[in-house]
């Protein structure tokens, strides 16, 4: 296979499919009873999981509340939502790691009230990480099942699929896919040359943080005698529990591979670690291989936004991978390199889904 496809959820939503994370929300909003007493000025992440804890209330889905609370834009929201809940301040006040400050008081008095519980009960610092990681599960499951009925609520989606997908790579028979998604991509290419990286629909589904966001010693330590281990929140440890799915296990890495083709991904920080492992698998600095970066115009009335947000993204990106080097002129030269040597392009694609041309917003 000489061409490999990442596919971000972009991919679905030019297809007509209602997958964007604003969909969900307000399917969410729909179900989830809002809560009473919530305090000003308070992480929602943190002041839910509080009042889920210790009311001890099995209704309460804390993350479900969360975005019945506030709506966010784009699905690398639901995963920035549990990297500032997991790793920032407050998750340390309450582990005990050190004092609150003076800002987000009500923020930090829900914190001071867990570790007031984790000093009776030290072990529950642990189950407390648990019980955060069982909120979690409940909040994939109903995401999973969200998506589930919005995938077979139409099967004309299959054809829109494939259609899009010979417009980026022409032949679908001569590439193999790696999505992001949970859906199935396309009926043109063999299951086992397509890899679901979050899990799919088949099983379970993967939301989580980048482990690379974990400092160095913030994975997995004591704190006061007791082990905190929040690399269960990471996708690469949840990815680990997914080995017996068959779509998770495939490979796509080919070293026949010479061009890369990627269209509806986000490029976010969130999936860095992949971008990352994937790049250092070509060697994109020294190889011949190339990146292509497919886009579709949501706003004829400002064509130039959608490119604009795309090559800000690229750039970012592989400034973020060239920071990886041990050689470090190699690192700040890659971006210049790959577009001397023509290996760099970007390329819009007009696309008819049904009658209409396609209208979706990209950052997903």
């Amino acid at each position: 296979m000489e061409k490999l496809v990442i596919l971000g959820n972009g991919f679905d939503l030019a297809c007509g499919m209602k997958t964007s994370f604003y969909d969900f929300y307000k399917n969410v909003k729909a179900k989830i009873e809002m809560p009473n007493g919530y305090l000003p000025n308070c992480n929602f992440i943190l002041f839910l999981i509080y009042e889920t804890f210790f009311a001890n209330q099995d209704t309460t889905k804390a993350f479900q509340k969360a975005l019945a609370i506030d709506c966010y834009d784009n699905w690398m929201d639901i995963e920035l939502l549990l990297n500032h809940f997991v790793l920032g301040e407050t998750f340390k006040i309450a582990e005990g790691e050190y004092n609150p400050t003076l800002q987000n008081r009500n923020d930090s008095f829900i914190a001071l009230q867990f570790r007031k519980y984790f000093q009776k009960r030290k072990s529950d610092i642990s189950n407390f990480e648990l019980f955060v990681h069982s909120e979690l599960y409940e909040f994939e499951l109903m995401l999973r099942n969200y998506i589930a009925a919005e995938a077979s609520s139409d099967l004309i989606y299959m054809q829109f699929k494939d259609g899009l997908l010979e417009k980026i790579v022409g032949d679908p028979k001569t590439c193999k896919i790696m999505t992001f998604n949970y859906t199935i991509p396309t009926t043109l290419v063999d299951y086992k040359n397509v890899n679901y990286v979050h899990g799919s629909l088949r099983g379970e589904i993967i939301v989580g943080i980048d482990v690379l966001d974990l400092q160095k010693g913030d994975g997995y330590k004591r704190i006061n005698g007791v082990v905190s281990d929040k690399t269960m929140f990471t996708k690469t440890r949840k990815k680990l529990s997914h080995t017996a799915i068959d779509e998770a296990s495939n490979s796509v890495f080919d070293k026949d591979v010479k061009k890369i083709y990627f269209y509806g991904h986000s490029l976010s920080e969130q999936d860095y670690s992949y971008f990352q492992s994937l790049f250092d698998y070509y060697d994109i600095y020294s190889s011949d291989i190339s990146l292509e970066f497919c886009y579709s115009e949501y706003d004829p009335k400002n064509p130039a936004v959608e490119v604009d947000r795309l090559t800000t993204r690229v750039f970012n990106l592989l400034n973020k991978y060239g920071e990886t080097f041990d050689n470090k002129n190699h690192g700040n030269n890659l971006l210049h390199k790959m577009l001397l040597e023509n290996r760099l392009s970007f390329r819009k694609i007009d696309y008819k889904c049904g009658n209409n041309y396609l209208k979706f917003f990209c950052q997903y």
